[in-house]
């Protein structure tokens, strides 16, 4: 990447921070960007931990510094900035199709088909426990 054309060339992820929270005020930093540091004992060393740590958080942190001030996106953040909510990336849709094969409900025909059954069987089970014992039969 060319950093010319990068307007965050040369500023520090403790600058932007500073910044903007100075701007918004921690309260409005949680309102802005829904992380936890910003919301729970929120202070500048904590938040540059888990910024530092979390690419996503960073990079949402550096969009708002730069809507603020007004200054184009470099091509690394236009992608982030423009995916929509509804458009999940494709290493998301990877992992819900795993989720899914992973999670598929199976049919088992010894298992009841709806809660009451379920219930019945159960409560049938749980008086069937340590019956012997207990000298039920």
């Amino acid at each position: 990447m060319n950093q010319a054309n990068n307007p965050l060339h040369g500023l520090t992820l403790e600058a932007i921070l500073t910044d903007i929270q100075s701007h918004y005020g921690w309260e409005g930093l949680y309102q802005k960007i829904r992380i936890n540091c910003f919301n729970d004992n929120p202070s500048i060393k904590s938040s540059l931990k888990f910024l530092r740590k979390t690419t996503w958080a960073r990079e949402k942190v550096e969009i708002l510094y730069l809507n603020k001030h007004k200054l184009a996106l470099p091509p690394h953040l236009v992608a982030v900035y423009t995916q929509s909510p509804k458009e999940p990336s494709a290493k998301t849709q990877g992992a819900k199709a795993h989720s899914a094969r992973s999670h598929s409900p199976k049919s088992h025909s010894s298992q009841p088909t709806n809660a009451r059954q379920s219930d019945a069987s159960a409560s049938d089970d749980s008086a069937n426990v340590n019956a012997h014992i207990w000298g039920k039969n």
